[in-house]
């Protein structure tokens, strides 16, 4: 699970980051319907072929435009942080890297910073 911070106006190193219901989503193609997975639920996948796995469903499918679940508020565009989120604020005064897959990776950077990228 990762965090996407937001900077709060007006300050140097404090950040909003919205803790999570979910640790994952999972959504049809459309983004109208969805539903949550834990991150011990992957490990109960049967996997069909190299791309393609199935899992015995645990939590309800939602509408997205319907929900109060922060999440799925989220995938609707918004111009603020929905109410019904868990909200947390960090003071950061460092860059945080998060690794996602392989070598991917997202950061967030209070201050410029220097990045070397090795071959």
């Amino acid at each position: 699970m990762f965090y996407i911070l937001l900077k709060v106006r007006g300050t140097e190193f404090n950040f909003i980051f919205i803790h999570p219901e979910h640790d994952y989503l999972l959504m049809e193609a459309a983004k109208r319907y969805f539903t949550g997975l834990r991150v011990d639920e992957i490990h109960e996948f049967k996997a069909i072929n190299k791309v393609l796995k199935i899992c015995k469903q645990t939590q309800p499918v939602q509408l997205t435009h319907l929900d109060e679940v922060c999440e799925g508020q989220m995938i609707e565009p918004i111009r603020s942080i929905p109410a019904s989120c868990s909200q947390r604020i960090v003071d950061l005064n460092h860059t945080l890297w998060t690794q996602l897959d392989g070598n991917e990776w997202l950061f967030v950077t209070p201050i410029s910073d220097v990045l070397t990228v090795l071959f």
